[in-house]
């Protein structure tokens, strides 16, 4: 699950949108901290039931970028 401060957004299968960000010049060589403004409750945080047991889970998170017309 990603959250920011305007809501949550499931992660599943489908490419979901995030995060996004025009760089040019005066970034720093264009350079952009994707998690420079998350807070301890924001981000991609693991979601569980309230049944699940507690123990080690692992998944991978597919990064695509897209040098796209916004």
């Amino acid at each position: 699950m990603y959250v920011d401060a305007y809501g949550s957004v499931a992660i599943d299968e489908v490419p979901t949108p995030i995060v996004w960000h025009t760089t040019d010049d005066r970034d720093h060589d264009g350079v952009y901290d994707v998690m420079g403004n998350w807070s301890a409750d924001q981000g991609l945080l693991l979601a569980v039931d309230g049944g699940a047991v507690s123990g080690n889970y692992t998944s991978t998170i597919t990064w695509t970028l897209g040098d796209v017309p916004s």
